[in-house]
């Protein structure tokens, strides 16, 4: 499971239901954001590697930088997904268009 990132270190026999359980719902929630951008990009120019990478700068840019090390934590990245999709719905797409479009300028620069 470390060879295929899905886990960064070895989990202990102990938090190992726990562990699985945020990462589950993060990786579910990644994936539903994922296929929205997809979604509001219009067939144009993206990677999920660009939707992780624009995910992680909102998550930083929302919680602040001194916090920036919760990234790495699974559920505090969930709750705030979760908050983003359900209350921020509008606001996530209109982000997602915008970034986009910057990778669409980046490209054809």
């Amino acid at each position: 499971m470390r060879d295929k990132r899905v886990i960064r270190e070895i989990v202990p026999w102990e938090e190992s239901r726990s562990f699985f359980y945020w990462r589950l719902r993060r990786k579910l929630l990644e994936s539903k954001v994922a296929e929205r951008v997809e979604a509001a990009s219009s067939g144009g120019p993206h990677r999920h590697c660009h939707t992780m990478e624009m995910l992680r700068q909102w998550f930083i840019e929302d919680r602040g930088e001194n916090q920036r090390f919760l990234w790495e934590q699974d559920k505090p990245v969930v709750e705030w997904l979760e908050e983003q999709v359900s209350k921020n719905s509008c606001m996530l797409f209109v982000l997602c268009q915008e970034w986009l479009a910057t990778l669409a300028k980046l490209g054809h620069a």
